[in-house]
């Protein structure tokens, strides 16, 4: 396959461990950038899109795949980020934003129109090879039939499936998709573009849970968020195999 590889998304798209993007990069020999950023909504997304664009050129060759976020979240640039997007996940829990703010600024309607507006700005403006969401829209259409335009203008839906995920969280404080949904997930990204997975792909990231989970049974995972962060980083910087 021809081209450079770019890739968006929120944490489902970049992590602390490998998501189906760091697969797909080990997988082919194509040039490649993530631009996935844990916490952004689909706003985000969008403009960092047209960022990527605007410093590296789309061509006709370049492959772009996007898993879209959930809709709860408050897209803002921030100077203490040194003006970079906020990156705080659902805005029901998120401490940037208190419950005096949700009370006067949220409602679902907003929700709606800025994300549909976002993915099909994004379908118009960039030749997408491939999307998934992280959340099944259909799920917002009863609210107004005001919307039906949004909603009949959005991509088909391709979920990201979490229902392979049982084995990682159920041995850490985390709920995001672990190495092997994450590896199920490529073969719906393959299928869609024609590729085969290399079966040592699929070796290697077998072999990367089972280190993980080998190595959280001996871990507490009590730990503070950033100290679990922070094992995460190191468990697989340490570590060269991976």
């Amino acid at each position: 396959m021809k081209g450079r590889i770019f890739t968006f998304g929120c944490s489902l798209t970049h992590y602390h461990w490998h998501t189906w993007a760091d697969i797909i990069n080990f997988d082919l020999d194509n040039e490649f950038q993530n631009w996935g950023i844990a916490g952004i909504g689909n706003v985000s997304i969008l403009h960092k899109m047209l960022e990527c664009d605007l410093k590296h050129k789309f061509n006709s060759n370049d492959i772009i795949l996007v898993n879209w976020s959930s809709w709860h979240r408050e897209d803002r640039i921030s100077i203490e980020g040194g003006w970079e997007w906020m990156c705080g996940g659902n805005i029901f829990n998120n401490p940037t934003f208190d419950k005096s703010f949700i009370d006067k600024y949220w409602n679902e309607h907003n929700d709606i129109v800025k994300n549909t507006s976002a993915i099909i700005m994004a379908n118009k403006m960039f030749n997408i090879n491939f999307q998934s969401h992280m959340v099944d829209f259909d799920n917002y259409i009863d609210v107004s039939d005001d919307y039906k335009y949004l909603f009949d203008n959005l991509p088909n839906t391709v979920i990201f499936d979490i229902t392979n995920n049982s084995k990682f969280n159920n041995k850490t404080w985390d709920a995001h998709p672990d190495v092997i949904c994450h590896l199920n997930h490529v073969s719906t990204v393959y299928n869609s573009l024609d590729l085969t997975i290399n079966p040592a792909t699929v070796d290697h990231f077998n072999k990367l849970q089972e280190y993980i989970v080998t190595e959280l049974t001996d871990t507490d995972i009590n730990m503070s968020w950033d100290e679990k962060c922070k094992f995460f980083i190191e468990l697989l910087g340490r570590n060269s195999t991976f």
